[in-house]
């Protein structure tokens, strides 16, 4: 399927970063894991309630050094940045992820904004007999997904710019016409993917989305033309991303 879109205004806000090329994966990394330490015992003081799911009596408070996860009598600290000058607060939601008959605890914490930029976390925590079990989504790991299904490449229809992203069996132009001078310079056949990630849920299922940026010669910022969005599953202790889609600007 090949979809057509123009690029408006709004895609030129951003801060970017240098896009670090990722090696096409052929299996999914295992997922950092981390488990209680007596070491981390001691609380965080000054708490402030984060975030809480009270009919399963799980609850993330913070502090200036990180946060506290609370389930039921059990309680854990945790250096996990959590906060972002916008003030938004971590969500959570506990279920059967990964399909092990377990509940498992979903936490995403926003840890990044600013001009450009949009970031949270996305960790996945067991509660085991013997402790806590924590997850973390990468960003090495959900860029490399992303780049190994996603493709930039430019092209010119009747002397016009277009940009062409591919996703899997489908594809979608995007004019690039009001980039097409001495200004920018050329663009460049490559995604930037990472300063724009974010995590939400809905209903039982979690959504990524990534700003898909692209990068012209004498551009220091990346021009964002739209989101990649994929559903993530889990599954002992490994993140996967599926059913790509992409939504163009305003949608």
């Amino acid at each position: 399927m090949t979809s057509t879109v123009t690029c408006s205004d709004e895609t030129k806000d951003g801060a970017g970063m240098e896009g670090k090329e990722y090696a096409s994966l052929t299996a999914l990394p295992q997922a950092a894991e981390h488990t209680q330490d007596e070491s981390n015992s001691e609380l965080l003081s000054d708490e402030a309630m984060l975030a809480e799911l009270p009919e399963h009596a799980i609850s993330i408070t913070g502090g200036d050094s990180g946060v506290i996860l609370r389930i039921g009598e059990r309680e854990q600290a945790y250096d996990w940045p959590y906060m972002t000058p916008r003030g938004i607060k971590p969500s959570m939601t506990l279920g059967d992820l990964d399909g092990d008959g377990a509940d498992e605890l979903a936490i995403i914490l926003y840890i990044g904004s600013g001009t450009g930029v949009s970031v949270s976390d996305l960790r996945i925590v067991h509660n085991d007999t013997d402790g806590f079990r924590d997850y973390y989504f990468e960003p090495e790991n959900y860029i490399g997904q992303v780049k190994n299904v996603a493709k930039f490449s430019s092209l010119r229809q009747k002397e016009e710019l277009f940009g062409k992203l591919t996703l899997g069996d489908d594809s979608y132009t995007v004019s690039l016409k009001e980039y097409d001078s001495e200004e920018s310079g050329q663009v460049e056949e490559r995604l930037v993917i990472g300063d724009i990630a974010n995590f939400w849920f809905d209903e039982d299922r979690i959504i990524a989305s990534f700003g898909a940026g692209i990068s012209f010669e004498k551009f220091v910022i990346p021009v964002y033309i739209g989101n990649i969005e994929a559903e993530v599953k889990y599954e002992s202790g490994a993140f996967r991303l599926t059913d790509f889609r992409f939504i163009p600007p305003g949608e």
